[in-house]
């Protein structure tokens, strides 16, 4: 998108719907971080619970954890690339705006909040 764009939804049901929506998609993105964590845990500990020493990896399990790290980075951009969360506050279930500059979504409130304070400034361009 090019443009500023604020999606409001006025109608009680729909933003129901919104809501709901948006607390499933949140809800298997924390399961799959979850899952995530857990595999990279128990890789990076021994049968005692303990942290294993940098020595005491092979190479197998070291690219298992870059990859388990990069997953969790990916998941981690694309929640925060997404309109269900607001980049600032982290609420879910609000009207939001999408910012062209830094191409990310936020909450209505949250959106003017930073369009007011950059206002005066030479960073004004920020929130147009």
């Amino acid at each position: 998108m090019r443009k500023k764009w604020t999606i409001i939804i006025r109608t009680p049901l729909l933003r129901k719907i919104r809501d709901n929506l948006r607390d499933l998609w949140v809800a298997w993105a924390r399961s799959q971080y979850d899952d995530l964590f857990n595999k990279r845990r128990t890789l990076e500990r021994n049968e005692d619970g303990k942290l294993k020493n940098l020595d005491g990896f092979n190479q197998e399990e070291r690219k298992k954890i870059e990859e388990l790290g990069g997953k969790i980075s990916l998941l981690r951009d694309i929640e925060n690339d997404s309109i269900c969360i607001c980049t600032v506050c982290g609420k879910e279930h609000r009207d939001m705006t999408y910012n062209p500059v830094d191409k990310s979504w936020y909450c209505v409130e949250c959106y003017h909040e930073n369009q007011e304070f950059y206002k005066d400034t030479k960073e004004s361009f920020l929130y147009p």
